[in-house]
């Protein structure tokens, strides 16, 4: 009795249509006509040239990834209160190499080796030490030392 007053789709109609749909909305601009790139426009707040800064950024600078090696040498109530072993101990524990001794002027010297975060989130597993104050830190990146394994206390 109804036959032919509803048109039914079958869902591999509805699928298809959807797909033709959705590829010429990524094409063009509603209404405008104007090309649309993917990834770009204002609900991306993306800019091209942001992008070719960060390549730039990234080509510059060290990869948080990288290994590098530390020499540094901290200043305050570092001596007699368990800095060195605590370094070694945080150290294993990061997958962060090297070595740490006391200095005859009361400072700590230590070369840390590791990714660059692994180094500071070290230093600031030593800063939030219960008897440790670090009140100052002179630190240089060195040349990284091939095959090291270990942490000592020297």
């Amino acid at each position: 009795m109804f036959k032919g007053l509803f048109k039914i789709k079958s869902n591999a109609a509805k699928a298809n249509e959807a797909k033709a749909n959705a590829a010429k909305a990524n094409e063009t601009k509603a209404g405008t006509g104007q090309e649309i790139k993917p990834g770009i426009g204002p609900d991306k707040k993306q800019n091209i040239g942001q992008d070719k800064k960060q390549d730039l950024k990234q080509n510059t600078m060290t990869n948080e990834d990288d290994i590098i090696r530390k020499h540094m040498k901290f200043y305050g109530q570092v001596q007699g209160v368990g800095f060195r072993y605590s370094s070694r101990y945080c150290a294993l524990e990061l997958g962060v190499t090297g070595w740490v001794r006391n200095e005859w002027d009361g400072s700590v010297e230590m070369e840390a080796q590791g990714p660059e975060r692994q180094i500071q989130r070290l230093v600031q597993m030593l800063n939030s030490g219960k008897f440790i104050s670090i009140e100052r830190i002179e630190e240089e990146i060195i040349p990284p030392v091939e095959g090291e394994r270990k942490f000592s206390v020297l």
